[in-house]
């Protein structure tokens, strides 16, 4: 069967603009279902992040009050069910390179089944802290005369391996 063209909504557009520019691969109106204590046969999220195995939703109406407790439904239904899902609102958007990644990463962290997928992301975010100085900095080691100045950027290079292993692997986000 022949899958309906869906029309993004303007929020949802600058979603999937800002997966794109993080090249994160993902689909578009994922069905899930049947999830019990559901009154739907099927529910559609808004996004699913195939390498992560995890569902975004966009409560673009979340100001609307008949909106807003239709959202909650959904939420609750998917906690219920341990649907692993990233919510963003519309005073998110604006915040996307801010959150996001924090978001995905406290979702797989209380998800035990995404270990991998959560040992995906601490190496990305290890490498995305992993500078060119790093590079530059060991580089200076091999090419630098004298065993201090060696011994100093060494110890420098370390200490910025240690600190992006820090902030990567070994944060754990609370809410």
């Amino acid at each position: 069967m022949k899958k309906k063209k869906y029309d993004l909504t303007e929020g949802e557009e600058i979603i999937k603009d800002y997966l794109d520019s993080e090249d994160i691969k993902y689909e578009i109106q994922k069905e899930i279902g049947p999830l019990i204590e559901d009154s739907y046969e099927k529910r559609i999220s808004d996004f699913y992040l195939t390498q992560y195995k995890v569902h975004v939703e966009f409560f673009g109406q979340w100001g609307i009050e008949k909106h807003k407790a239709r959202y909650k439904e959904k939420r609750d239904i998917y906690q219920k069910n341990k649907v692993p899902c990233i919510y963003f609102y519309p005073e998110n958007l604006g915040f996307l390179d801010k959150i996001f990644k924090r978001r995905l990463k406290k979702v797989l962290q209380d998800n035990k089944a995404l270990r991998w997928q959560l040992f995906r992301l601490n190496w990305q975010m290890f490498q995305e802290q992993l500078s060119l100085f790093v590079v530059l900095l060991v580089l200076l080691v091999f090419y630098v005369d004298g065993t201090i100045w060696k011994v100093f950027f060494s110890l420098v290079a370390l200490y910025q391996f240690y600190l992006a292993a820090r902030n990567s692997f070994f944060k754990r986000i609370v809410k």
